[in-house]
């Protein structure tokens, strides 16, 4: 049996996910959530430290063109997957790390 997975499943699953994020914060189920930062989309990193699985880092945060990105500041998020290395570049959503150089 084939799974179809289109636009129209797209919007109604990110609809159904925001409203129970929203659900949840508000009634204070999810505890640990971050606290949004004025980023928006993905957030390209890199890791200035280890950064252990479990913690919060602050990252030095990358503008520009794939292949031309220059340091802009920084940007603080969660890691709940893996022990990063330092000096590895990082995908950051939400507040969340997402994606690791390995």
């Amino acid at each position: 049996m084939a799974v179809v997975f289109n636009k129209s499943s797209a919007d109604r699953i990110a609809a159904a996910t925001r409203r129970i994020e929203n659900l949840s914060i508000d009634r204070g189920i999810i505890d640990d959530y971050p606290v949004p930062s004025d980023e928006e989309g993905l957030v390209i990193a890199k890791t200035t430290a280890v950064w252990n699985k479990g913690t919060t880092a602050t990252l030095d945060r990358y503008t520009g063109k794939p292949g031309l990105e220059t340091k802009a500041g920084t940007v603080t998020a969660f890691n709940r997957f893996a022990t990063v290395q330092s000096g590895r570049w990082v995908g950051i959503l939400g507040g969340y790390l997402i994606a690791a150089e390995c």
